[in-house]
Formats: C-alpha cells, sequence, structure tokens
C-alpha cells in the first residue's frame, strides 16, 4: 500500500516592507536633558542597521524625528525595534511610504 501526502500552502501572505519610517519621542525643555535624551535615542538606533535620521522637528516636549535605512526592511520588525527606543512616545510609529 503506498501512501501518498501533499502539502499545501496557505495563501501568500506579503510582508510590508519601507526604509523610511518616523516616530516621536518625548523631549525636554531643559537642554541638559534634551541632550541627554537625544544622546541615548540616537546610540540606540545607531546599532541598528545603519539608521540614519533624516529629519527632526521639535514640537513642545516632544521631537518627531524622520529615520532612514540603507534597505527595506519589515514594518512590524522596524516597529518593534522603535518601541523599545528610550522616551519613545507609545503609538507615533508609522512607516512613510515615499
Amino acid at each position: 500500500m503506498m501512501l501518498l501526502s501533499s502539502k499545501l500552502s496557505g495563501p501568500a501572505v506579503a510582508v510590508r516592507t519601507a526604509r523610511r519610517f518616523r516616530f516621536v519621542f518625548a523631549d525636554s525643555m531643559r537642554r541638559a536633558v534634551s541632550i541627554k535624551r537625544r544622546e541615548a535615542g540616537a546610540d540606540y538606533r545607531a546599532g541598528w542597521m545603519r539608521a540614519r535620521i533624516t529629519s527632526e522637528r521639535q514640537c513642545g516636549g516632544e521631537c518627531i524625528v524622520h529615520i532612514e535605512l540603507p534597505r527595506p526592511v519589515s514594518v512590524e520588525v522596524a516597529e518593534q525595534f522603535i518601541r523599545d527606543c528610550p522616551h519613545y512616545v507609545a503609538g507615533t510609529f508609522a512607516a512613510v511610504m515615499r
């Protein structure tokens, strides 16, 4: 008796990727604290795939940051990485699709 088996793959799941991302971190109006927070965030991001800051914009006690990576990565992976960034403001991560 011969057993036949086949594997059926499930529906293809498209992984969304991007190279550019935006998020907000809690900054400080006090210069010394702001410098330390920016350094902590920059050190954290610099260790990840050579992420570079393309722009920053101060908005009161927060700073909007745009970063770019040399190659596309999974949006989910990038979001998890940024959520763990020092002083990240919850819910502000977004992939920038251009």
